[in-house]
């Protein structure tokens, strides 16, 4: 039954990411990563066998964490925009700006986002076990992994 959800779910999805006419790619339309997001609480919710109060508390730090990245990888979307248009468009950097200070500033950012990860993983140790941490871990990278693997088949690309 958990199999017959799933592939009804993930059908549901990509028959909607193709549709999908965002410039950036379907997980710019936010309909599209809401759907991904319901199908992934699903699934976390049968690996990780929560309590329904724990439930609450995880995906209340996970909303929060999910925000947080999503300005984090906004911010370093801008800076790798500003080198985009100058080499498509050859738009003068910002006043001020040399490739040096925004190749800094993207790898900042990139390091804030993972501190965030890292504190995010940090804090969910008063309410879950090692274990059920380390199921995140692995489920949130085979999760990911397989959305990105079925976006690039349903777009006819190659995966790695």
């Amino acid at each position: 039954m958990k199999q017959i959800i799933f592939i009804v779910c993930t059908i549901f999805i990509f028959a909607s990411a193709a549709n999908a006419q965002q410039p950036h790619g379907p997980m710019k339309d936010s309909k599209f990563r809401e759907k991904i997001e319901q199908l992934e609480k699903i699934k976390l919710l049968e690996v990780l066998d929560l309590d329904e109060e724990t439930t609450l508390r995880f995906f209340s730090r996970q909303s929060s964490h999910r925000d947080e990245e999503m300005k984090l990888m906004d911010q370093k979307e801008e800076l790798v925009d500003l080198l985009e248009n100058y080499f498509t468009s050859k738009k003068d950097l910002p006043k001020g700006e040399t490739f040096e200070s925004i190749n800094k500033k993207i790898l900042e950012q990139e390091k804030k986002m993972a501190n965030q990860r890292t504190d995010f993983v940090k804090s969910l140790k008063d309410i879950m076990s090692e274990e059920q941490i380390s199921k995140l871990i692995v489920f949130e990278s085979r999760f990911r992994r397989e959305i990105r693997d079925m976006i690039l088949d349903k777009r006819g690309g190659k995966q790695r």
